[in-house]
């Protein structure tokens, strides 16, 4: 079992020009056991979804700038 992170972003959909990023944390099989990973997780162990500070120059920066929003997340999350 290994944790999963799926990010997303949607781009300039805030006022301000600013993005929103979104992400999903969750416990699911290693990629290489040939089960579908969405249909066999353990629950959300952490969801977030928050306004970027920084206003992004395109909808590929805005999805680079959600994963490592995500990674960092990770990186701080409860115990």
């Amino acid at each position: 079992m290994i944790l999963h992170i799926h990010s997303d972003a949607s781009y300039q959909s805030e006022p301000g020009a600013r993005s929103r990023a979104g992400g999903h944390h969750f416990l699911g099989p290693k990629p290489n056991d040939k089960v579908d990973i969405l249909t066999h997780n353990n629950g959300a162990i952490n969801t977030i979804c928050r306004i970027m500070k920084n206003v992004m120059g395109s909808a590929a920066e805005a999805e680079i700038a959600a994963e490592a929003e995500m990674g960092q997340c990770t990186k701080t999350a409860p115990k």
